[in-house]
Order: C-alpha cells, then structure tokens, then sequence
C-alpha cells in the first residue's frame, strides 16, 4: 500500500546529505534566496506546531511552471508515528548491540515525547555579551599575582589545553600538571589554589572510567596526603570534567558536602542500565542558593543546554 504521505515520503525520508534549519517564519524568504543565490538548494517544508499532530500539503507547480498551488492536503498524522518510521531502523540495530528492554523502552517513549522540562527561550538565552568575553582586565591578565590554578592531566586525558586557555582568560594562572609530576615531586597541590580534573578517558577506561587515575592518588601516601591537605584548606576549590568528574567521585569529593565518605557508602557512576556509551542532550537549571560553588553563584536561575555522553553515569 501507498505511504499516506505518497511522493513525499521519499523526499521528506530521504537519508542523503541534507540540513534542516529552523529560522522566524519573517525571515524563512530571505534564507532560503540566501542559499538558493549561493547555488544551494533551499526550500521551505514545514513549520513548528504545538500539537502533537500535523498536516502535510503538497504543493505543485502549475503547467506554466511558475505558480505554485495546493495539491492536496493530508489530514492529520500523530507526530510520533512518522518519528517511530524514521527511527525504526535505528532501534533495529540497537537491540543487537545494547540491552533490548531499553530499546524498547525507548520507543514506547516516542508517543509521549516532548520538549525540555527547562526550555532555552529567546536569543538572550543563547548570546554572550561582550561584556562577558572581555571582562577580564590587561592588567589582571599581565599581573604577576594571580591564583594558581592546577589543571591536572593523567594518561588518555583530554581538553587539557582548552582548560588551561579558560583558566588564563578568566584572569588566573593555569599550571599544566600530570599526576606523576605529583608523585616524583616535580609539583605540589600545596602551591595552588585551584584544582581542575580534565575529561577524557585515563587509561582508556580498561579499569573502568577514572578508577585507575584515583588508584594512582589514593594508593600513594605522598599524593594522597597532597590532596587531603588541599580539601581541609579554606582557600581552595575544585572541578572535575568529565572523566576528572568520576574522579572526584572516586575520591570522595563528590557528591556529598563533606566529601570523604566511607567506600561502601560513597556514590559513584557506574555503568549504563543500556550496558552501552550514551550521548544525548539535556537542559538543567543552575540551582546556585542551594550551593557552595563559587562557579554558579552568578548563575541561579539560568538554564542551559548540556550534552550527556558517558558509558558510565
């Protein structure tokens, strides 16, 4: 039997290189003559709607080939039916390579999918003033009084060098540190006031993620007693990314205010119910009244969008 949506089935389906852009509805003309001016093929082929259900018209070309009129029009189509289509294959595939309640689970969750809990809404939320990019002071970035800032690295980490330009430009000190230059002497946690744990994957995660890098701090007296001192301190703070994010937990420094919690209770990321890497997005609120973070409390209230991409938590 013919798909409801008939020709159009192949080119709204079509799995070739393609890029659909939202735009204001005032502005949808002048991009798609933008591209069209630039040879590139543009069209208009629906807007956002509320409703979980949406029609679909076909418009053709009158015999002169310059008029366009309506063909005809479907009625409505539950969104999540053409969702479930397109994504049927995918599932497909996904129950060879992960746990097969899940996959379930997850197309069951097509016909009650909806937006974020915490939309992003209106271009402020999106735009970085340049009072924000350039709020750091020459003469803050030329001091040669600045906080220093440890930005701890192990084997297989990543983003280091990206941390370590974040760190210069919010006007502080950045220090590239590998955690056997801890454990040689070659640098001390007692010489810094910040500590930064990048992400990546220490040690290829063979030990599962981050437990062979908190194996090096915690089964070292010297480093160990290094970063017991650097907690008790109140001058000092902390952030793990990432990788360096399940290190923390490993050590006990997270989630808990105190940190330090025995092994048995200490919470901790552990492998994916769907037995497999995830990555997807997700938006949270900065709850920063309920929070000792120095980094969030400018920031109650603002909601942004985060990519999730763990195998373990």
């Amino acid at each position: 039997a013919q798909h409801p949506l008939g020709a159009a089935y192949a080119n709204l389906f079509a799995e070739e290189l393609g890029w659909v852009l939202e735009v204001a509805g005032e502005r949808a003309d002048s991009v798609v003559g933008a591209f069209q001016a630039s040879g590139v093929q543009a069209s208009v082929v629906g807007r956002s709607v509320p409703e979980r259900n949406f029609a679909v018209s076909f418009m053709e070309k009158s015999r002169n080939g310059e008029a366009m009129q309506v063909s005809s029009v479907i009625p409505a189509i539950p969104t999540y039916e053409l969702l479930r289509e397109w994504e049927e294959t995918s599932f497909r595939l996904e129950e060879t390579q992960c746990l097969q309640a899940c996959v379930a689970e997850e197309r069951k969750s097509l016909e009650a999918r909806c937006g974020p809990a915490a939309p992003i809404r209106g271009e402020s939320a999106w735009r970085i003033s340049p009072d924000v990019v350039n709020f750091t002071p020459a003469s803050v970035l030329e001091s040669n009084d600045k906080v220093r800032v440890c930005v701890l690295r192990e084997e297989g980490s990543n983003g280091d060098r990206e941390m370590c330009a974040a760190v210069y430009a919010a006007g502080m000190e950045p220090w590239d540190v590998t955690t056997t230059d801890l454990i040689e002497g070659r640098a001390s946690l007692d010489d810094f006031r910040g500590i930064i744990f990048v992400g990546g994957f220490s040690y290829a995660d063979v030990l599962d993620s981050a437990k062979g890098w908190a194996g090096a701090i915690r089964f070292n007296d010297s480093v160990r007693s290094q970063f017991d001192r650097f907690r008790a301190r109140d001058d000092t703070w902390s952030l793990g990314v990432c990788n360096g994010c399940q290190l923390m937990a490993l050590l006990g420094w997270i989630p808990t205010p105190g940190g330090g919690n025995d092994d048995q209770m200490q919470p901790r990321f552990i492998h994916n119910r769907s037995e497999r890497f995830e990555s997807r997005f997700a938006t949270v609120v900065v709850d920063s009244e309920n929070t000792n973070s120095i980094m969030l409390k400018s920031l109650h209230g603002t909601v942004c969008g985060v990519w999730i991409a763990h195998g373990e938590g």
